[in-house]
């Protein structure tokens, strides 16, 4: 992935998880004294309507980084990270799923499992999304000691200086 599907990935992401999250605690955790009342916080509609604004771009950046990272990595012979990749992607996709079919639902048994499965689903995609790109920044971290070892240790073999005590190595100066 380039830096601006990695940035679209992220902001959908997080908005998604702050909309979804600040929506379902007001909606589910908050109370008000009128027993008629369907919003329980003057902001819920609005997180809301972020949440749902917010899910078209991140099903756009899904299809975007589809080809080379999500199929692309499923086809290398010693994938990185497949089973977070995978449980993400799933998780996602249900989630997707089930709340784009949240507006259709009449019966007040399917609504409730609909709601269910997407804050399940939804829940279980931002914490796996989120130990995926732990995972990526570990390997990454590893990756680029591992150069600078390389890189350090090279130079150093071809130090005079690291090499006093010793033989120095051959040169390939009377070579030519």
């Amino acid at each position: 992935m380039n830096r601006a599907e990695k940035a679209l990935l992220h902001l959908s992401t997080v908005l998604l998880a702050v909309s979804g999250l600040s929506f379902a605690t007001m909606k589910y955790l908050m109370k008000t004294a009128d027993p008629f009342a369907v919003i329980h916080h003057p902001l819920q509609p609005y997180a809301l309507y972020l949440h749902i604004w917010a899910a078209p771009v991140s099903l756009f950046v899904m299809g975007l980084i589809a080809k080379d990272h999500i199929f692309g990595e499923s086809r290398r012979p010693a994938p990185r990270f497949r089973r977070t990749g995978l449980l993400s992607i799933g998780s996602w996709t249900l989630s997707t799923i089930s709340g784009y079919l949240l507006p259709t639902a009449t019966g007040e048994g399917y609504r409730s499992i609909l709601v269910g499965t997407h804050l399940t689903t939804g829940g279980l995609f931002l914490l796996v999304y989120l130990f995926h790109l732990v995972l990526a920044v570990r390997f990454q971290r590893a990756r680029r000691r591992a150069r600078q070892l390389v890189s350090v240790s090279a130079a150093g073999y071809n130090s005079s200086e690291t090499n006093s005590g010793r033989e120095q190595p051959p040169s390939v100066e009377g070579l030519a």
